[in-house]
């Protein structure tokens, strides 16, 4: 009888490794990795359907990481802005202006990049519990 059990739990451990080393998904530097496949961003969206407090991190992340990029473009935008004003020297406070902007839309954009960041480890611990574990 001890025997039996052993050997069922030695198959449950095996299959759970397995699935662990392959089906699992983790940083790897700017992008990600599932078994030996490497994944962007993008392709993330296809990894939470059985996870669905994942997927809503997920989604939140996505919402945040838009609006950071968002506001990279202000900034860059506003930069561009501010050296044609500065180009001109005609108005010294719009150009201090323009560099405050871009300041702000370059602090936004941070804040907004470690949301994302921070929901994204989120949704990624939450759908490797879940597939190792089950969704509760």
């Amino acid at each position: 009888m001890f025997f039996i059990s052993f050997t069922v739990s030695a198959q449950r451990t095996d299959s759970l490794k397995r699935i662990y080393v392959n089906e699992t998904v983790y940083r790897y530097g700017k992008s990600f990795m599932k078994g030996t496949e490497r994944l962007y961003f993008r392709d993330l969206k296809y990894e939470f359907d059985f996870s669905p407090v994942g997927e809503g991190s997920y989604l939140l992340s996505r919402r945040y990481r838009n609006t950071s990029i968002a506001m990279k473009v202000l900034s860059g935008l506003t930069s561009i802005a501010t050296l044609f004003v500065l180009a001109d020297r005609r108005n010294i406070n719009t150009m201090y202006l323009g560099l405050g902007a871009q300041l702000a839309f370059s602090l936004a954009d941070a804040y907004y990049q470690n949301l994302s960041t921070q929901q994204l480890d989120r949704a990624l611990w939450q759908r490797n519990k879940d597939l190792l574990f089950g969704p509760k």
